[in-house]
């Protein structure tokens, strides 16, 4: 697809009434980007099958069942969905965009961090 750097935006640039600002992320099934909202004048993250996936029908449906699945539940530790869809052939899935360190930024910070916090942290 593009470059390997998560702050190259790789194509496509806008999915229905999302336009991708900058790609954040990369999982298994997808790409992640922080994306505009412009319908709701909001920031989102949205997650893009890879293009390489596009084909699989059982990939697709995984990919929507993981959508819908997510979208049940209601937890201050889940990502909350706001949407899915198709455009053309990609499919992708809205969420809720969070801001901050990845457990792993937080882990590798060069402040102690007491046992009572990182109990809390693996509860969550």
């Amino acid at each position: 697809m593009g470059s390997s750097d998560p702050k190259t935006l790789d194509s496509p640039s806008q999915l229905g009434r999302y336009r991708l600002v900058e790609r954040i992320g990369r999982g298994a099934m997808g790409l992640v980007y922080r994306a505009q909202d412009e319908a709701m004048g909001r920031e989102v993250a949205v997650k893009v099958l890879m293009p390489d996936l596009d084909d699989e029908p059982d990939i697709k449906a995984r990919f929507l069942r993981e959508a819908q699945a997510a979208a049940r539940l209601s937890h201050p530790h889940i990502i909350t969905i706001f949407d899915v869809g198709e455009d053309g052939d990609r499919f992708f899935i809205v969420m809720e965009l969070l801001t901050g360190w990845t457990l792993k930024q937080f882990i590798n910070r060069k402040v102690p961090i007491t046992l009572e916090r990182k109990l809390d942290l693996m509860m969550q």
